[in-house]
């Protein structure tokens, strides 16, 4: 099992690098880097570095890996692709993009044995936070509990499960697996 960094802003980047690489079972897109505000607030620049990152990302990565027959490829979302946030509209409009590129490769990739599925979690606990210091998280966190129907905010782990599944499920296709505490509900 091998976890490698890319840059898939770059569409070359991300194309050398699969052409350099045997092809793989299964490819993960789990991290890009987007901004939040209201669409009057964000800057443009920031916007557009957000549209790359994470729409760009997983087109570029839907376009090159190479996947073996019986492989598949998952995208992470986001909750905000099912409940938008005025706060944070360009993630939702990104999260939906990811989930409707999803299930257009789901279509395309299928004659070749390959699925494709997202992953949208909500706010979960990782490292991201610490950015609020320990107070702020915490208060984010409890102001989470507080909202959720499961009365939890969800551990990386819990991701990493729902990933797995879709991941190694040979009936899961074109599928988006909510792991969001109920978050989409509320």
């Amino acid at each position: 099992m091998a976890a490698l960094e890319l840059d898939v802003r770059s569409a070359s980047a991300v194309e050398s690098f699969f052409n350099s690489q045997a092809p793989w079972d299964h490819v993960i897109l789990a991290g890009s880097s987007t901004q939040v505000g209201t669409v009057k607030a964000l800057p443009l620049d920031q916007a557009q570095d957000g549209t790359q990152s994470k729409f760009w990302g997983a087109y570029h990565v839907g376009r090159s890996a190479l996947i073996c027959e019986g492989g598949s490829l998952t995208f992470v979302s986001g909750v905000y692709a099912q409940r938008p946030n005025a706060n944070a509209v360009l993630q939702g409009a990104l999260n939906a993009a990811v989930e409707g590129l999803m299930r257009g490769l789901a279509l395309e990739l299928a004659p070749a044995g390959i699925r494709v599925n997202a992953v949208s979690p909500s706010t979960t606990e990782t490292p991201l936070w610490d950015r609020l210091g320990p107070e702020g998280r915490e208060a984010k966190f409890e102001t989470m509990r507080q909202r959720l129907p499961t009365g939890r905010v969800a551990a990386a782990d819990d991701i990493a499960h729902a990933i797995l599944y879709v991941a190694t499920n040979p009936s899961a296709t074109g599928s988006t697996v909510l792991v969001d505490g109920g978050d989409a509900l509320v």
